[in-house]
C-alpha cells in the first residue's frame, strides 16, 4: 500500500509537469523560429573602434547575405531571444515630466538592421518598419508591451523619446511590433522593448539572422562567406538555429519531467511487484481455505473474485493515501508549472486507472493460481 501510495504520488507529478511543458511548447515566442540560422560576430576593438565603421561592415554582411540564393531575408539584432544576453534602460518621453522619486519609464533596448524584423518572423501591428530612408533622422521601433505601458489608449506612432540621458537625439516612434519573449516562455516579465536602428547604436558585436524556406543549416556556409567578403579575418561563432536556441530554454523543464517520469515508472514497477509478491503469499498461506471452499461448492469466479478483491483493497488504500499526498504537492509545484492547474482532474483519474489496473494484473496470477487448486490435495496441506 505504500509502494501504491509512492507510485500516485511520482505520477501525478509526472503527469503535471508532462502537462506544463506541452503547454509550454505550444507557447508563441512572437516569432516565427522556423528556417532560421543565426551566428554571432564580435569585431576587435582596435580595427572597429569607428562607430561608423562597425555599422557599414554588419550593413555590408546583410547585403551580401540577402542577395544569396535560398535566403528569404537576413538582418542583425542585439541581444536576440533566447541567446542569453539582454540589454535594458530608461528613457524620457517628449513632453512627460518625471515626478520626484519615479525612475521613469524603463524597457528592454535592442539594436537591429532594418531587415531583422522580417528574418525573424515578427509582424507589424501597426505604422511602419524603419528602413534605410530613415538614417538621416532618429527613428524607433517599439513593441506593443511598451505600447500598453506608457501610452494606454493612446497611439504612440509619432511620439518622440529620448535615452540615454538629456543630452541624446530624440528619436520618433514610426511602428509597433508584437511583442517577444526574450528568455523564457513561460514568463519574460512581460517588459516592453524599443527596437532602434543599429547605425544609431552601432555596438561592435551582433547576431546575424538569416531566413530560409528550408533546412536552415545550409545557411551555415553562406553566412560564414558572407562575413568572409567584408573582412576576412573576423571569425563567426555560435551557428545555431533559432528553433535549437528556443528548444534549449526548455531544456530545464524536459529534464525535471524525465526525472520524474522515470522515478514514477520504477515506483509503478514497485508497487507491482510488491501487489504481487502480498497477493501470492497470502494466497498459499489461505491454500487449505481455498481447498475447503472449493469442496463445499465454491465458484472458479467466486474464488478469484476473493483474491482480487484483496489486491484491490490494498491498492485502493495507497491510492487514496497517496492522492491525498498528490494534491498537496501540486499545491507545491504550482510554482513551476505552467498553465497547469495544481489540482489536475484528468491527471488524477489517469493515475488511478493506471494504478487499478496495475493492481488486477498483479492480483490475476495468483488469482488464477487459487481457483486450480485441487480440493483433495489442498485439504491434505498442513
Amino acid at each position: 500500500a505504500a509502494e501504491t501510495a509512492l507510485a500516485v504520488i511520482l505520477l501525478v507529478g509526472a503527469g503535471l509537469f508532462l502537462r506544463s511543458l506541452g503547454r509550454l511548447q505550444q507557447v508563441t515566442p512572437g516569432f516565427d523560429p522556423r528556417g532560421v540560422m543565426t551566428a554571432t560576430t564580435v569585431l576587435p576593438e582596435a580595427a572597429y573602434a569607428d562607430p561608423a565603421r562597425r555599422a557599414d561592415f554588419f550593413t555590408q554582411v546583410v547585403e551580401t547575405l540577402s542577395t544569396t540564393p535560398g535566403v528569404t531575408a537576413a538582418g542583425v539584432g542585439f541581444p536576440i531571444p533566447f541567446s542569453g544576453g539582454n540589454s535594458s534602460g530608461s528613457f524620457s518621453i517628449e513632453g512627460r515630466t518625471a515626478q520626484p522619486g519615479d525612475p521613469g519609464p524603463h524597457g528592454d533596448v535592442r539594436a537591429v538592421t532594418p531587415g531583422y524584423f522580417r528574418a525573424m518572423g515578427i509582424s507589424l501591428v501597426a505604422g511602419r518598419m524603419f528602413g534605410d530612408q530613415d538614417r538621416s533622422t532618429g527613428v524607433v521601433v517599439i513593441d506593443e508591451n511598451l505600447a500598453r505601458q506608457y501610452w494606454p489608449g493612446e497611439n504612440p506612432i509619432g511620439q518622440r523619446v529620448r535615452g540615454g540621458g538629456p543630452n541624446a537625439a530624440w528619436a520618433t516612434i514610426v511602428g509597433i511590433v508584437r511583442h517577444v519573449k526574450h528568455s523564457s516562455l513561460s514568463d519574460d516579465g512581460n517588459k516592453g522593448v524599443a527596437y532602434f536602428p543599429f547605425w544609431q547604436r552601432p555596438v561592435p558585436f551582433g547576431t546575424i539572422v538569416a531566413r530560409t524556406t528550408g533546412d536552415p543549416a545550409l545557411l551555415v556556409g553562406p553566412i560564414r562567406d558572407a562575413v568572409r567578403r567584408v573582412d576576412p579575418a573576423q571569425p563567426v561563432g555560435r551557428l545555431r538555429s533559432l528553433e535549437t536556441l528556443v528548444a534549449s530554454s526548455l531544456a530545464p523543464s524536459r529534464f525535471l519531467t524525465r526525472i520524474v517520469s522515470f522515478f514514477a515508472a520504477v515506483a509503478l514497477g514497485l508497487a507491482a511487484l510488491g501487489l504481487f509478491g502480498v497477493i501470492s503469499y497470502t494466497t498459499v498461506r489461505r491454500t487449505q481455505e481455498i481447498g475447503l471452499r472449493m469442496a463445499l461448492g465454491a465458484q472458479l469466479g467466486t474464488v478469484r473474485g476473493m483474491v482480487v478483491a484483496q489486491g484491490l483493497r490494498l491498492a485502493s488504500f495507497g491510492v487514496a493515501v497517496g492522492l491525498v499526498a498528490a494534491v498537496v504537492l501540486g499545491r507545491l509545484l504550482a510554482s513551476e508549472l505552467y498553465e497547469a492547474p495544481a489540482v489536475d482532474v484528468p491527471t488524477l483519474a489517469v493515475t488511478v486507472g493506471i494504478l487499478i489496473a496495475v493492481a488486477l494484473a498483479a492480483s490475476y496470477l495468483p488469482a488464477r493460481r487459487a481457483s486450480r487448486i485441487d480440493p483433495l490435495v489442498a485439504l491434505r496441506e498442513e
